[in-house]
């Protein structure tokens, strides 16, 4: 269950009639049916007496238009940049017979926090009057364990709604919702769960076209938790458009040649030997793309080859489809793979691929 709770403002301090600070108590609790725990498998080498919490951080960015409820048509933006966050895990030390140290490594996982607004300040347009739904993309960079970057993903769903009763023209008010996504490391990789809340403040409003400018801040608390990754490595793309019947790469790169890098990995399940195949990124581009970001994209995962004999060598491409009225979109395709197992098996991977993308930063002008 969750956390509910109240606050009550008790004394106010004013200068010139004019109050300026405020004192109170407040009070948070959890429901008739308690926290929820969820008990994890360790493995066989951990060893609690050489255990201990550690912490990394995360970022963040976000984008997201608001659904208009008479058609849900995507409308109006909000966006933020240059999130920050932690996340905290559970890392333990081995040792071998002769007390000396021979390994660090980190449980598969984790919870985490994250605040946008901090640093830069989120912004939204087109934010028509009252209770709005809101859809949007986040993620980034972060650490998910010892030694363990990686790239997260993840869906925003929220609402916002004006507080009744304000008592200035302009707005302002909560936003309560949801994320769920992915995250990938060079050893995991897993599902990202947690809240999404924040609070907004309207600068200006066109009572015209019914549309409000502001800003906008936002937090979220959740878990982290994933699976060993059989075999993974470095993810580097592409994006190609039409240029006048002429197959054209789009835009500037990171120092890699590319215009996006990133994570992937494959991790066999245990029912059937099929594998999961998850690659999480970032990318670069001019946005010469048809629309908001029509493209074809050519992805290769670098060659791979681990210590037990199990290679990858892998090609794909696909369709990233934008549309004129979001930040996000959808990216779809194909991916073959020759690979080698443990146990000196060869053979073909193919199969098809889903996703999204999301584009943080605009040049509207």
């Amino acid at each position: 269950g969750g956390i509910t709770g109240s606050f009550y403002d008790m004394w106010v301090e004013s200068y010139e009639g004019v109050p300026y600070r405020v004192g109170g108590m407040w009070i948070a609790e959890s429901g008739p049916d308690g926290l929820a725990t969820i008990p994890k498998a360790l493995p066989g080498d951990f060893d609690a007496a050489n255990a201990y919490l550690e912490y990394a951080y995360l970022d963040e960015s976000v984008a997201g238009s608001f659904i208009r409820e008479e058609d849900g048509i995507n409308i109006g933006v909000a966006q933020g940049q240059y999130g920050y966050g932690d996340t905290a895990f559970i890392t333990y030390d081995l040792y071998d017979t002769e007390g000396i140290l021979t390994d660090t490594r980190s449980l598969p996982f984790g919870i985490f926090s994250l605040w946008l607004g901090e640093d830069d300040p989120c912004t939204y347009w087109g934010k028509p009057a009252g209770e709005v739904a809101w859809n949007a993309v986040i993620g980034g960079y972060g650490g998910f364990g010892y030694e363990e970057g990686g790239y997260w993903f993840a869906d925003i769903s929220a609402t916002w709604d004006d507080y009744e009763g304000y008592t200035t023209e302009l707005a302002h008010g909560t936003i309560i919702g949801g994320l769920g996504g992915r995250y990938i490391t060079d050893t995991h990789m897993g599902w990202i769960t947690g809240s999404f809340e924040g609070l907004y403040t309207e600068d200006d409003y066109d009572w015209e076209n019914d549309e409000g400018y502001g800003t906008w801040l936002g937090q979220g608390v959740g878990i982290y938790e994933g699976v060993p990754i059989d075999v993974g490595g470095e993810w580097k793309q592409d994006f190609y458009y039409n240029n006048n019947g002429y197959l054209e790469w789009d835009g500037y790169t990171d120092g890699n040649d590319v215009n996006g890098h990133g994570l992937f990995g494959f991790a066999q399940r245990p029912d059937n030997g099929n594998y999961d195949f998850l690659a999480v990124g970032e990318s670069f581009n001019y946005g010469y793309g048809n629309g908001k970001g029509s493209y074809l994209w050519g992805g290769y995962p670098e060659y791979v080859s681990t210590s037990n004999g199990i290679f990858i060598e892998g090609l794909a491409g696909g369709l990233m489809k934008g549309s004129a009225d979001a930040r996000y979109g959808t990216m779809t395709g194909n991916l073959a793979a020759l690979y080698r197992t443990e146990s000196g098996e060869v053979g073909l991977m193919s199969g098809p691929l889903s996703g999204g993308f999301v584009e943080f930063v605009y040049n509207d002008e």
